[in-house]
């Protein structure tokens, strides 16, 4: 038996590597192949697998992104709830200020100099100091400052 190049054989099933042999004077391909259902059972199984823990995974996913946002809005959410209670009747209280060093804090930060600006403000303009207030009128009235008294 002497073997001789390596052919491809070609069928509407697929194609397998072939052999062509001579064995006894006659002319022999050898088709060698392999079953694919195998390979159709392990796609189906990871199918099903897909199906039924996809959206099992995305809803894990999902609750955890949730609970990541909330943790980290809840800086904000401090802030936000103070400010709401802030008056003028005390302007002394100021914006809780998380100990972090970034954007949150750097914004409660701020808004809390600006509390303390705001103050001070109040502090300095009393009842009795006069403000200006310009109006004007129509073109047949005079138009200029006027004083008032807060």
């Amino acid at each position: 038996m002497t073997a001789g190049r390596a052919l491809a054989c070609r069928t509407n099933r697929g194609c397998w590597p072939s052999r062509s042999m001579r064995r006894a004077g006659r002319q022999v391909v050898v088709v060698v192949g392999t079953s694919i259902k195998p390979r159709n059972e392990s796609l189906t199984d990871l199918a099903q697998l897909l199906l039924v823990g996809g959206p099992f995974a995305l809803l894990l996913a999902s609750l955890a992104a949730y609970g990541v946002a909330v943790a980290a809005l809840k800086p904000v959410e401090a802030m936000r709830s103070r400010a709401a209670e802030i008056s003028a009747a005390e302007p002394d209280q100021r914006l809780p200020v998380p100990p972090t060093d970034d954007e949150v804090a750097r914004l409660g930060k701020t808004l809390n100099e600006m509390l303390e600006r705001l103050g001070e403000a109040l502090d300095t303009s009393g009842p009795s100091s006069p403000t200006p207030v310009t109006s004007c009128a129509p073109r047949w009235q005079s138009c200029g400052p006027s004083w008032s008294w807060r």
